[in-house]
């Protein structure tokens, strides 16, 4: 006999993010249809955010969560930080399994990365999700998702609250330029002349081209102080001495330390902005949060050295 799976038709997510005061109130609504099956999933926001998913028909609990994942991601990037979980119960249920399913079994399955380690993104919210959700912007989202594969996951991870050092964290925020370059080019046609993992193109270039198109202000400081060149390098340079042994390092300065929390931040908001740009969603809808956020860390960071 097959072990029974408790199915409901809906469930209620709780957020509360310690020390945070989130702004509301605040309502939103989307419909999603996710392996056939229609959901209505409503964000309400005001001391703490709630998030409640209703599906057409019941399914099995780990079901009905896929779509709230799909909406957490999202909200991600408005946000730059997950919210921490902090009650989830499912109602609904056609055979009597309301209540049986509790806050433990979904923690066990939920992963890692939807917890953000503080020191890596002090919620640098770009947008606020109820001026811009809707259920075009949803069936993006899913699409640019499936796009984007492991890559979005991969940056997920390198923002998590987790053991792996900084500086290792970095060197993968900045290889992901290479699968950034080829989704804007997918997307969008840009970037004719570079074609990552072919000889002629290399991360540099890659790294280059979307601060260029995404980064001026990310990246203004180094601009202005003739700084930039530097800081590409080292970035680069900071991924490159991953993959070789100390002796065999090239020789240039990298991102250590402090410094690499700076630039996994500045790598954060340059990733957010090109998937907002993707999404369809404008510059000017968010470029002042941008720019009070950049000017805010750069100035806390302004004596820090931290390069190799």
């Amino acid at each position: 006999m097959s072990e029974h799976v408790p199915r409901f038709t809906s469930l209620r997510a709780d957020y509360l993010q310690e020390g945070l005061v989130l702004r509301g109130p605040s309502r939103a609504s989307v419909h999603l249809d996710c392996d056939g099956i229609d959901y209505e999933l409503a964000v309400e926001q005001g001391c703490n955010r709630t998030i409640t998913v209703k599906a057409g028909n019941a399914v099995g609990w780990n079901c009905l969560q896929k779509p709230l994942y799909i909406l957490e991601r999202l909200l991600m990037i408005f946000d730059g930080a997950f919210i921490s979980l902090e009650d989830i119960s499912f109602s609904g249920s056609p055979d009597g399994d309301n209540g049986k399913v509790e806050k433990g079994q979904v923690l066990a399955k939920r992963l890692s990365y939807f917890k953000t380690g503080n020191r890596f993104t002090i919620h640098d919210k770009l947008i606020e999700y109820q001026d811009i959700l809707n259920d075009g912007l949803m069936r993006k989202w899913v699409s640019l998702l499936d796009e984007l594969g492991i890559t979005n996951q991969i940056y997920l991870y390198m923002l998590a609250d987790s053991g792996m050092p900084v500086d290792l964290r970095l060197a993968f925020l900045v290889e992901l330029a290479e699968p950034m370059v080829e989704i804007v080019n997918k997307e969008k046609g840009v970037f004719p002349s570079l074609h990552p993992g072919e000889r002629s193109t290399n991360l540099k270039q890659c790294l280059n081209a979307l601060i260029n198109s995404y980064g001026d202000v990310i990246f203004c400081r180094e601009q202005l102080n003739h700084e930039y060149d530097d800081a590409l390098s080292a970035l680069v340079n900071s991924r490159v001495r991953i993959m070789h042994i100390k002796t065999k390092m090239p020789a240039g300065k990298y991102f250590d330390g402090k410094c690499s929390v700076y630039y996994m931040r500045k790598m954060s908001l340059l990733y957010r902005s090109i998937l907002l740009d993707l999404l369809g969603i404008p510059l000017d809808s968010y470029q002042s949060k941008l720019t009070r956020r950049i000017s805010a860390f750069d100035a806390h960071f302004q004596e820090i050295k931290g390069i190799g």
